[in-house]
């Protein structure tokens, strides 16, 4: 059968013109995109501190850090840091000395030790700091940084540092040496160590050297131990040939750490602490709308500057849903704390100042 010249030009003019229709219709196309908003408040998630009030003074016992072990469980092993049990036991307690939730390491035998040690990225030059504290200062209360060889506590390191035999005593790459601080038992100490592994200079420290401050008297500076570039550990560590006493740790804080400013665990903070009814994948919080930080839970934070804050808990599950707790308004209006004026000072100021009014007045009734 022929098929007429007219019925196939009509054919073609058809699939022309709907192809073209369609090409039209492609361009004028927009994929929709759906972002879906955290959730509002249905109880998820509940700040519980802050509370809503005006605060005077820290929470008392909390210290801003990098680890503050608050979202741990009295009587559990830390959840961001590891242990190694072998004379006792590593768990973290409700208070000692007015520190709440803080490491305990009981060393109850002479033929082993116990460890709190944390492993991270590798750094050439840094700070750490902590809060110490030991039931027996004539026993090992034992510190040190090590670096990526290093497999254990006896690895290659910066040295150790030694609360023992009543002194604080410190390795480093002629020996041990004893330093003129004394300290004492079930006393707390603040100690910060700064290290350079390379040239940088780091807080004007020389190549592969360090330095420590306890309650912010200096020690230093020291050559290290061994021969090393880098640091990725830290230990805290009793003795093995010891026994029957007890070692804290608290508030252990990196330079590093983007979320932490050096110094401040020197000071009590504010605890953010909430509960979430669903399990979350990813938590974090917010302070009068700054940036999102990340958080393992409950927080330690740093007291802000006298004025009116909020503050915020989001987070989201394995599905992607996004949470957010209500926002918790809270005042702080610390008072200002006055220098100490002697008293002979003081009377020439109230002199001075009444010397001052009386001219006035005399000047005004001559007016």
């Amino acid at each position: 059968m022929k098929i007429k010249k007219a019925h196939v030009s009509i054919s073609l003019l058809i699939l022309i013109l709907s192809l073209s229709v369609a090409g039209s219709i492609n361009q004028n196309f927009k994929p929709k995109i759906i972002i879906e908003p955290p959730r509002a408040s249905d109880g998820e998630i509940t700040i519980v501190t802050p509370e809503n009030k005006t605060y005077t003074q820290p929470d008392s016992g909390y210290y801003p850090a990098t680890y503050g072990f608050e979202n741990d469980l009295a009587g559990s092993d830390p959840m961001v840091m590891s242990v190694f049990e072998g004379a006792g036991y590593v768990n973290v307690v409700d208070e000692v000395g007015g520190y709440k939730n803080i490491i305990e390491m009981y060393d109850g035998i002479s033929t082993n030790h116990d460890e709190l040690f944390d492993i991270f990225p590798l750094q050439t030059h840094g700070t750490v700091e902590f809060w110490m504290r030991s039931s027996d200062v004539t026993k090992a209360n034992q510190f040190t940084l090590l670096d990526s060889t290093a497999s254990g506590v006896y690895g290659q390191g910066m040295g150790w540092i030694s609360l023992i035999v009543d002194r604080i005593n410190y390795e480093d790459s002629s020996g041990w040496h004893a330093t003129s601080k004394i300290p004492y038992d079930n006393t707390w100490y603040h100690i910060k160590v700064e290290f350079e592994c390379s040239t940088s200079n780091y807080r004007g420290l020389a190549q592969q050297s360090y330095r420590f401050y306890v309650d912010g008297e200096f020690f230093g500076d020291f050559s290290f131990k061994n021969n090393i570039d880098n640091i990725t550990k830290v230990y805290f560590f009793t003795r093995g040939g010891d026994s029957n006493y007890r070692c804290y740790i608290d508030a252990v804080a990196y330079s590093w750490d983007s979320d932490y400013v050096i110094g401040d665990n020197r000071n009590e903070g504010l605890l953010l602490s909430y509960e979430n009814t669903i399990s979350l994948d990813w938590q974090g919080y917010s302070l009068d709308g700054q940036t999102n930080k990340t958080i393992l839970g409950n927080k330690t934070i740093s007291i802000p500057i006298n004025g009116p804050h909020r503050i915020q808990v989001f987070g989201n599950d394995s599905l992607g849903t996004n949470y957010q707790s209500d926002l918790k308004h809270f005042h702080v209006g610390f008072l200002p704390i006055f220098p100490v004026i002697p008293g002979y000072d003081l009377y020439l100021i109230i002199g001075a100042l009444s010397v001052i009014s009386a001219l006035l007045i005399r000047k005004r009734l001559k007016s």
